[in-house]
């Protein structure tokens, strides 16, 4: 089990930050850095993000634990930029889909943005983008309809798993 100490966001920083570290260490720092409540943690991995010159499998995961740290407005605005760019730039498929995703499950508007933005393009970052947002439209829908789970009996503060994904939460 790891550990996340709270007090030292700039060893977790380093590790993630080091292109010649071992992929397995800078993945458990950069899922270290998730948990830190602070805007910081995002900035280090939005500029991670920027250093990763290769591994797609990490740029990958950098915006899957962004999608996971809308914590308040401010968290969700830098997020929110941050993920845009990736989604408007030149990165692989894989790295699109994930900053699609965690774009949908923090806001519905991206969501409509991104399927119009999309509709009639054809490749494959295109139907892969189309794909995200339809399962993340699908959550909006059903989280509008069931009062965020409430009408279906679930009470989002007991969930055993607190993650934000695209497909709606159940109870244990």
């Amino acid at each position: 089990m790891i550990i996340v100490d709270h007090n030292d966001l700039q060893k977790y920083a380093t590790v993630l930050k080091d292109v010649n570290a071992p992929i397995a260490e800078r993945t458990d720092s950069l899922f270290c850095l998730r948990s830190f409540p602070g805007v910081d943690a995002i900035d280090v991995m939005i500029e991670a993000f920027h250093i990763e010159q290769f591994s797609d499998l990490l740029r990958h995961e950098i915006c899957y634990c962004l999608g996971q740290m809308n914590n308040s407005p401010e968290h969700a605005a830098k997020i929110q930029d941050f993920l845009a760019l990736v989604v408007e730039g030149n990165y692989p498929a894989i790295v699109t889909h994930e900053a699609v995703e965690a774009l949908g499950n923090m806001n519905s508007e991206n969501t409509e943005r991104l399927i119009e933005k999309y509709r009639n393009e054809h490749s494959e970052i295109a139907d892969m983008v189309n794909e995200t947002c339809e399962v993340a439209k699908a959550l909006v829908k059903w989280n509008k309809e069931t009062n965020m789970g409430e009408d279906e009996g679930i009470d989002m503060t007991r969930r055993k798993f607190t993650t934000s994904d695209p497909a709606p939460p159940f109870n244990y």
